[in-house]
């Protein structure tokens, strides 16, 4: 944020001075160069002692929209005390009508700067008898020729559209102390260079029926490109309702601990938010993502964009999808259901699995690589496994997996040699390629749930992979985990089927193929969820002359 933003605070206190019966604090930040304030902080307030509390002043000065177990029942406002400590102000440049008396004395005792309008107006106008005397932001208001009340038809509390009145006091003292000439004795306060204060007050008035227009639409497209430009621009505050909105600087949540992390999700979140955006959420939903996401990721220029777009992430710039991707991914536990949240989790698995199994074959020479890696195994980042039958020393199975995720490359059968060894090798094929189709039988297996999808599934549902893996039932357990757990176990069983069935035709057809002609040479490869399998038989080997006479 630019050095030169000032942030402007008030609190509502329904017994004036009593800062236990505060109900409602709010804060502009405003840099003049980039027009009108935006929203900071805003949140209604828990009061420390509701029973003095004057509700009655309360409910008239939100305009009856707010009654009392409003605010108490709510347990996710902050009192006062809990707003301290947060210390939103830390550092930053603040304004206050009165600075001196609390709690404004507490919230702005660790900010970098803290002027005062009160001062400032008896600075500026000390030789004026007059205006001197008047100490109050109605009385200022009306002394520099501007409205004392918002006329507009917007949805702010009585609150923000005070904070946006101040503003304009602000500017207007500061463009006097610039050019003492705009306030020349016995006569009226000038309005030629006023630009700065006519930005923000008096406030504007929002175009009839856009916003409704937006809210009945089905998509997007439904929507005239004027009025998403309209609501998403600087004006987007003034089309929204108030008294249902907190904002905590980038979040609307007070008691939220700490946004996930998501960067170990991988390159995959672009597709992931496309899939959420596009065929999770439905309209009304889509639409209040991009409200979120330009009242607190400060993105509404982003906004505009993917709504003009219809949310297609082809269409979007890089940037625009990275930081709207991760903006999604963060926040999905506020914007997906519990249903919704299956949906995407099926979904994903879906499609894991199917970029999986459009795998390419891969061939790997293993021999070769395992001398390459002999020398620095250690540092080799993949791992050799081969395996004989007993009594044989041809090695009829060989694999390369990753050291890191422990996933399968490559898996190659080979069946070689003459009478006895060939027979032991088809044998010991046999029974690997059982061993491959047993193996396929865990829904939880590497094969089906390589490193990726397990992050998301974590991040999904919350629990670790060991949690959602552990055969153990202990009685009383959490039940959400039980649930989890069975729903994926479901989901993952649901999805491989098909897959496990061509599988096992697959192997079907390469026993077949050897069984029909034992002696002949036989080649296959194919792939099967991202495993390069390869299948060699060799030509049966007639025995030396030695062999014979030895068989005797």
């Amino acid at each position: 944020m630019p050095n030169n933003s000032l942030y402007f605070l008030d609190i509502y206190m329904p017994n004036e001075g009593e800062p236990e019966t505060a109900l409602e604090a709010a804060v502009l930040r405003y840099a003049p160069s980039e027009g009108r304030p935006s929203v900071y902080l805003h949140t209604l307030l828990k009061p420390k002692v509701p029973n003095r509390v004057r509700w009655s002043n309360a409910y008239y000065y939100f305009d009856q929209k707010i009654k009392r177990d409003d605010i108490l029942k709510r347990p996710d406002l902050p009192t006062l005390d809990e707003l301290l400590s947060r210390d939103f102000l830390k550092d930053k440049s603040v304004v206050c009508f009165n600075p001196g008396i609390e709690p404004y004395r507490s919230l702005v005792k660790n900010a970098h700067a803290v002027y005062s309008i009160l001062e400032s107006w008896l600075d500026v106008y000390a030789n004026d008898e007059h205006a001197s005397k008047l100490l109050k932001p109605a009385q200022m208001l009306e002394h520099i020729g501007l409205p004392c009340e918002n006329k507009s038809n917007t949805s702010y509390t009585k609150l923000l559209c005070e904070l946006q009145s101040l503003t304009a006091i602000w500017s207007v003292l500061e463009s006097i102390k610039r050019d003492r000439q705009m306030r020349r004795p016995g006569k009226p306060l000038q309005h030629s260079s006023g630009v700065a204060f006519t930005q923000t007050w008096p406030l504007p008035d929002v175009e009839s029926g856009y916003f409704e227009e937006a809210a009945r639409a089905r998509s997007f497209t439904d929507i005239r490109p004027k009025v998403l430009r309209s609501i998403f621009s600087d004006a987007l505050p003034d089309y929204l309702e108030w008294t249902q909105i907190s904002v905590y600087s980038h979040d609307w949540l007070f008691y939220r601990r700490q946004l996930p992390n998501v960067s170990h999700l991988g390159s995959r979140i672009n597709s992931m938010a496309d899939l959420i955006f596009n065929r999770v959420l439905d309209m009304n939903m889509k639409f209040w993502v991009l409200i979120y996401y330009s009242i607190y990721n400060k993105k509404t220029e982003y906004a505009q964009e993917i709504a003009l777009k219809d949310g297609q992430f082809a269409q979007l710039s890089t940037a625009i999808k990275d930081d709207f991707s991760v903006f999604i991914i963060s926040h999905l536990d506020d914007f997906l259901d519990s249903r919704q949240r299956q949906t995407l989790l099926k979904s994903i698995i879906h499609q894991v699995m199917g970029e999986q199994a459009r795998s390419t074959f891969e061939h790997y020479d293993y021999d070769a690589l395992f001398k390459e890696n002999k020398v620095h195994r250690n540092d080799s980042p993949i791992l050799f496994k081969s395996a004989k039958p007993n009594g044989s020393n041809i090695r009829c199975f060989k694999e390369i997996r990753r050291k890191d995720s422990g996933e399968v490359l490559y898996r190659r059968y080979e069946i070689s040699g003459s009478d006895k060894d060939r027979g032991q090798c088809i044998e010991y094929v046999n029974e690997l390629f059982r061993q491959f189709m047993r193996e396929v039988q865990d829904p939880f297996a590497k094969v089906w749930t390589p490193d990726i999808l397990r992050q998301w599934v974590m991040y999904i549902t919350g629990f670790t992979w060991q949690e959602l893996t552990s055969d153990q039932i202990v009685p009383g357990s959490n039940t959400q985990l039980e649930a989890a757990r069975q729903l994926l176990r479901s989901m993952i069983e649901d999805e491989s089927r098909p897959w496990k069935q061509e599988l096992r035709s697959c192997l079907i057809q390469v026993v077949n193929a050897i069984n029909q002609n034992v002696d002949a040479a036989y080649h296959y490869q194919f792939t099967f969820q991202g495993i390069s399998v390869e299948v060699d038989v060799q030509q049966r080997q007639k025995p030396s002359f030695f062999s014979r006479l030895f068989n005797l």
